[in-house]
Protein backbone atom coordinates (compact mmCIF):
# COMPACT_ATOMS: atom_id res chain seq x y z
CA UNK A 1 0.00 0.00 0.00
CA UNK A 2 1.08 3.56 -0.75
CA UNK A 3 -0.65 6.87 -1.36
CA UNK A 4 -1.93 5.67 -4.74
CA UNK A 5 -3.83 2.61 -3.53
CA UNK A 6 -3.82 -0.96 -2.21
CA UNK A 7 -3.18 -4.37 -3.74
CA UNK A 8 -3.07 -7.85 -2.23
CA UNK A 9 -3.26 -11.58 -2.93
CA UNK A 10 -4.15 -14.44 -0.63
CA UNK A 11 -4.30 -18.25 -0.58
CA UNK A 12 -1.93 -18.33 -3.55
CA UNK A 13 0.37 -21.29 -4.18
CA UNK A 14 3.41 -22.13 -6.33
CA UNK A 15 4.38 -18.48 -6.88
CA UNK A 16 7.86 -17.58 -5.64
CA UNK A 17 7.16 -14.01 -4.52
CA UNK A 18 3.45 -13.37 -3.86
CA UNK A 19 4.21 -9.87 -2.53
CA UNK A 20 5.32 -8.87 -6.04
CA UNK A 21 1.97 -10.02 -7.41
CA UNK A 22 0.32 -7.67 -4.89
CA UNK A 23 2.50 -4.85 -6.20
CA UNK A 24 1.46 -5.62 -9.77
CA UNK A 25 -2.19 -5.15 -8.77
CA UNK A 26 -1.32 -1.78 -7.25
CA UNK A 27 0.58 -0.76 -10.40
CA UNK A 28 -2.30 -1.89 -12.62
CA UNK A 29 -4.73 0.27 -10.66
CA UNK A 30 -2.64 3.37 -11.35
CA UNK A 31 -2.87 2.70 -15.11
CA UNK A 32 -6.67 2.87 -15.18
CA UNK A 33 -9.26 0.26 -16.08
CA UNK A 34 -8.91 -3.11 -17.82
CA UNK A 35 -10.38 -3.89 -21.23
CA UNK A 36 -14.02 -2.86 -21.71
CA UNK A 37 -13.76 -0.59 -18.69
CA UNK A 38 -13.44 -3.37 -16.10
CA UNK A 39 -12.19 -2.27 -12.70
CA UNK A 40 -8.77 -3.52 -11.62
CA UNK A 41 -9.25 -5.63 -8.44
CA UNK A 42 -7.69 -4.62 -5.14
CA UNK A 43 -7.49 -8.21 -3.92
CA UNK A 44 -7.31 -11.62 -5.59
CA UNK A 45 -7.26 -15.04 -3.91
CA UNK A 46 -6.78 -18.70 -4.79
CA UNK A 47 -6.80 -19.70 -8.43
CA UNK A 48 -7.72 -16.17 -9.54
CA UNK A 49 -4.58 -14.79 -7.89
CA UNK A 50 -2.45 -17.54 -9.40
CA UNK A 51 -3.91 -16.93 -12.88
CA UNK A 52 -3.09 -13.21 -12.62
CA UNK A 53 0.47 -14.06 -11.54
CA UNK A 54 1.01 -16.44 -14.46
CA UNK A 55 -0.47 -13.99 -16.97
CA UNK A 56 1.95 -11.34 -15.70
CA UNK A 57 4.97 -13.69 -15.95
CA UNK A 58 5.74 -14.15 -12.26
CA UNK A 59 8.05 -17.05 -11.47
CA UNK A 60 6.36 -20.33 -10.60
CA UNK A 61 7.97 -22.86 -8.29
CA UNK A 62 7.18 -26.41 -7.21
CA UNK A 63 5.54 -27.29 -3.91
CA UNK A 64 8.66 -29.21 -2.89
CA UNK A 65 10.93 -26.19 -3.35
CA UNK A 66 8.81 -24.26 -0.83
CA UNK A 67 9.37 -26.81 1.92
CA UNK A 68 12.19 -26.79 4.46
CA UNK A 69 13.25 -29.53 6.84
CA UNK A 70 12.39 -27.42 9.89
CA UNK A 71 8.90 -26.61 8.62
CA UNK A 72 8.18 -30.24 7.70
CA UNK A 73 9.26 -31.27 11.20
CA UNK A 74 7.13 -28.54 12.77
CA UNK A 75 4.10 -29.48 10.67
CA UNK A 76 4.36 -33.15 11.62
CA UNK A 77 4.69 -32.23 15.30
CA UNK A 78 1.58 -30.06 15.39
CA UNK A 79 -0.37 -32.33 13.05
CA UNK A 80 0.23 -35.14 15.55
CA UNK A 81 -1.01 -32.92 18.37
CA UNK A 82 -4.14 -32.16 16.36
CA UNK A 83 -4.74 -35.85 15.62
CA UNK A 84 -4.29 -36.70 19.31
CA UNK A 85 -6.71 -33.94 20.22
CA UNK A 86 -9.43 -35.34 17.96
CA UNK A 87 -8.71 -38.96 18.83
CA UNK A 88 -9.04 -38.33 22.55
CA UNK A 89 -12.07 -36.11 22.07
CA UNK A 90 -10.59 -33.45 24.34
CA UNK A 91 -12.68 -30.41 25.14
CA UNK A 92 -9.77 -27.99 24.85
CA UNK A 93 -6.01 -27.78 24.84
CA UNK A 94 -4.41 -26.82 28.09
CA UNK A 95 -3.33 -23.19 28.43
CA UNK A 96 0.35 -23.87 27.85
CA UNK A 97 -0.18 -25.72 24.59
CA UNK A 98 -2.57 -23.08 23.31
CA UNK A 99 -0.09 -20.33 24.07
CA UNK A 100 2.75 -22.20 22.38
CA UNK A 101 0.79 -22.72 19.19
CA UNK A 102 -0.49 -19.18 18.89
CA UNK A 103 3.01 -17.81 19.47
CA UNK A 104 4.33 -19.45 16.27
CA UNK A 105 3.86 -16.58 13.84
CA UNK A 106 5.76 -15.98 10.61
CA UNK A 107 4.55 -12.65 9.25
CA UNK A 108 7.14 -10.27 7.81
CA UNK A 109 6.51 -6.63 7.00
CA UNK A 110 8.28 -3.48 5.90
CA UNK A 111 7.68 0.26 5.78
CA UNK A 112 9.77 2.27 3.31
CA UNK A 113 10.29 5.98 2.71
CA UNK A 114 11.97 7.56 -0.32
CA UNK A 115 13.96 10.79 -0.57
CA UNK A 116 10.79 12.73 -1.39
CA UNK A 117 9.02 11.56 1.75
CA UNK A 118 6.70 9.08 0.03
CA UNK A 119 5.81 6.10 2.21
CA UNK A 120 4.93 2.53 1.24
CA UNK A 121 4.05 -0.41 3.48
CA UNK A 122 3.66 -4.15 2.90
CA UNK A 123 3.09 -7.37 4.82
CA UNK A 124 3.46 -11.03 3.84
CA UNK A 125 2.60 -14.19 5.75
CA UNK A 126 2.45 -17.93 5.30
CA UNK A 127 -0.38 -18.01 7.85
CA UNK A 128 -0.83 -19.87 11.10
CA UNK A 129 0.12 -23.51 11.49
CA UNK A 130 -2.56 -26.04 10.51
CA UNK A 131 -4.71 -23.28 9.05
CA UNK A 132 -8.01 -24.25 7.44
CA UNK A 133 -7.80 -24.62 3.64
CA UNK A 134 -8.89 -21.38 1.98
CA UNK A 135 -8.09 -19.18 4.98
CA UNK A 136 -6.93 -15.66 4.17
CA UNK A 137 -4.95 -13.92 6.89
CA UNK A 138 -4.68 -10.28 7.88
CA UNK A 139 -1.75 -9.50 5.57
CA UNK A 140 -4.10 -9.47 2.58
CA UNK A 141 -6.90 -7.42 4.11
CA UNK A 142 -7.35 -3.68 3.55
CA UNK A 143 -6.62 -1.75 6.73
CA UNK A 144 -5.28 -4.78 8.58
CA UNK A 145 -1.83 -5.94 7.47
CA UNK A 146 -0.57 -2.54 6.35
CA UNK A 147 -1.64 1.08 6.04
CA UNK A 148 -0.32 4.36 4.63
CA UNK A 149 -1.60 7.92 4.91
CA UNK A 150 0.32 10.69 3.19
CA UNK A 151 0.64 14.41 3.91
CA UNK A 152 -2.08 14.76 6.54
CA UNK A 153 -2.22 18.26 8.03
CA UNK A 154 -2.55 17.74 11.77
CA UNK A 155 -2.00 21.38 12.78
CA UNK A 156 -1.23 24.78 11.24
CA UNK A 157 2.49 24.11 11.60
CA UNK A 158 2.72 20.35 11.00
CA UNK A 159 1.99 17.82 8.25
CA UNK A 160 2.35 14.10 8.93
CA UNK A 161 2.70 10.93 6.87
CA UNK A 162 2.53 7.46 8.38
CA UNK A 163 3.09 3.85 7.35
CA UNK A 164 2.31 0.75 9.42
CA UNK A 165 2.66 -3.01 9.05
CA UNK A 166 1.35 -5.53 11.57
CA UNK A 167 1.93 -9.08 12.75
CA UNK A 168 0.05 -11.35 15.13
CA UNK A 169 -3.13 -13.40 15.14
CA UNK A 170 -4.71 -12.56 11.80
CA UNK A 171 -8.33 -13.02 12.82
CA UNK A 172 -7.91 -10.60 15.74
CA UNK A 173 -6.22 -8.01 13.54
CA UNK A 174 -8.95 -8.29 10.91
CA UNK A 175 -11.72 -7.86 13.48
CA UNK A 176 -10.14 -4.63 14.73
CA UNK A 177 -8.90 -3.11 11.41
CA UNK A 178 -5.78 -2.61 13.46
CA UNK A 179 -3.35 -1.00 10.99
CA UNK A 180 -5.83 1.66 9.85
CA UNK A 181 -7.12 2.38 13.34
CA UNK A 182 -3.61 2.63 14.80
CA UNK A 183 -2.42 5.01 12.09
CA UNK A 184 -5.38 7.32 12.53
CA UNK A 185 -4.98 7.27 16.30
CA UNK A 186 -1.33 8.34 16.05
CA UNK A 187 -2.21 11.13 13.61
CA UNK A 188 -4.93 12.34 15.97
CA UNK A 189 -2.59 12.40 18.96
CA UNK A 190 0.56 13.52 17.13
CA UNK A 191 1.07 16.27 19.71
CA UNK A 192 1.71 13.68 22.45
CA UNK A 193 5.15 12.14 22.93
CA UNK A 194 3.88 8.56 23.35
CA UNK A 195 0.74 9.03 21.21
CA UNK A 196 -1.29 7.39 24.01
CA UNK A 197 -0.50 4.01 22.43
CA UNK A 198 -1.09 2.11 25.65
CA UNK A 199 -4.59 3.55 25.87
CA UNK A 200 -5.18 2.71 22.20
CA UNK A 201 -4.13 -0.93 22.64
CA UNK A 202 -6.34 -1.29 25.72
CA UNK A 203 -9.42 0.18 24.06
CA UNK A 204 -9.14 -0.89 20.43
CA UNK A 205 -7.48 -4.28 20.81
CA UNK A 206 -7.74 -5.75 24.30
CA UNK A 207 -11.13 -4.11 24.79
CA UNK A 208 -12.49 -4.69 21.28
CA UNK A 209 -16.10 -5.99 21.41
CA UNK A 210 -15.40 -8.73 18.85
CA UNK A 211 -12.44 -10.04 20.89
CA UNK A 212 -14.01 -10.09 24.34
CA UNK A 213 -14.25 -13.91 24.43
CA UNK A 214 -10.61 -14.51 23.47
CA UNK A 215 -7.43 -14.75 25.53
CA UNK A 216 -3.78 -14.40 24.49
CA UNK A 217 -4.35 -11.45 22.18
CA UNK A 218 -1.11 -11.28 20.22
CA UNK A 219 -0.16 -8.38 17.97
CA UNK A 220 2.84 -6.32 16.93
CA UNK A 221 3.16 -3.18 14.85
CA UNK A 222 6.05 -1.49 13.05
CA UNK A 223 5.32 2.20 12.49
CA UNK A 224 7.14 4.88 10.52
CA UNK A 225 5.99 8.50 10.96
CA UNK A 226 7.33 11.49 9.04
CA UNK A 227 6.57 14.97 10.34
CA UNK A 228 7.17 18.06 8.19
CA UNK A 229 7.06 21.52 9.75
CA UNK A 230 6.52 25.03 8.33
CA UNK A 231 10.26 25.74 8.07
CA UNK A 232 10.58 22.48 6.06
CA UNK A 233 12.30 20.78 8.98
CA UNK A 234 11.55 17.06 9.01
CA UNK A 235 11.42 14.50 11.79
CA UNK A 236 11.30 10.75 11.13
CA UNK A 237 10.25 8.33 13.88
CA UNK A 238 10.43 4.54 14.02
CA UNK A 239 7.94 3.13 16.53
CA UNK A 240 7.61 -0.51 17.59
CA UNK A 241 4.69 -1.72 19.72
CA UNK A 242 3.71 -5.29 20.61
CA UNK A 243 1.84 -7.45 23.11
CA UNK A 244 4.12 -10.46 22.60
CA UNK A 245 7.08 -11.14 24.93
CA UNK A 246 9.44 -10.01 22.16
CA UNK A 247 9.48 -8.73 18.59
CA UNK A 248 12.33 -8.64 16.09
CA UNK A 249 12.74 -5.59 13.87
CA UNK A 250 15.39 -3.64 12.05
CA UNK A 251 16.07 -0.54 10.00
CA UNK A 252 18.36 0.60 7.22
CA UNK A 253 19.04 3.70 5.15
CA UNK A 254 20.85 4.21 1.85
CA UNK A 255 23.98 5.41 3.65
CA UNK A 256 24.23 2.20 5.73
CA UNK A 257 26.12 -0.89 4.57
CA UNK A 258 23.89 -3.31 6.44
CA UNK A 259 20.68 -3.17 8.46
CA UNK A 260 20.60 -2.69 12.21
CA UNK A 261 18.70 -5.59 13.78
CA UNK A 262 17.06 -5.35 17.16
CA UNK A 263 14.84 -7.47 19.38
CA UNK A 264 12.84 -6.43 22.38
Amino acid sequence: MDKTGFGSVGAISNIKNPIMVSLSLLDAQSKGTLSLGRIVPCMLVGEGAKKWAIEHNFEQVSQESMKTKSMIKSHRHYKQKLDDFHQNNLVQLNAKNRSDEEALLDTVGAVCIDRDGNLASAASSGGILLKHPGRVGHASFFGCGCWVEQDIKTSEEETNSIGICTTGCGEYIIKTLFAKECAQHILKYSDKTDYDLNAFFKKKFFGAPLLKNFDDKLIGALICKLSTFENNKKNLELIVAHTTPSMCFGYMSTNMNRPTKLSR
